[in-house]
């Protein structure tokens, strides 16, 4: 049995999975719209749980910021060419 499984609920996909055998608690690994997002987030939990860590789901719902705007913002404390 997989420590990880894709639910339907309604139009959705639920990720479910489990830390340890079938007397553990099911935690939940989130919910998609594509059943292949929700594969890819059953991928990453199966990876998790193979490395002995627990999944943080927070962690991904948060990506790092890309490009030169962050940076940039930063830099100038949020002051833009426009406003001086």
């Amino acid at each position: 049995m997989p420590s990880s499984w894709v639910d339907r609920r309604g139009d959705r996909w639920i990720v479910r999975y489990r830390t340890g055998g079938r007397e553990s608690a099911k935690f939940y690994g989130g919910s998609f719209r594509r059943r292949a997002d929700a594969d890819t987030r059953r991928r990453f939990i199966d990876g998790e749980l193979a490395a002995l860590r627990a999944p943080d789901i927070h962690a991904l719902s948060n990506p790092v910021p890309s490009g030169c705007r962050p940076w940039r913002q930063r830099a100038t404390g949020g002051a833009t060419a426009a406003s001086t």
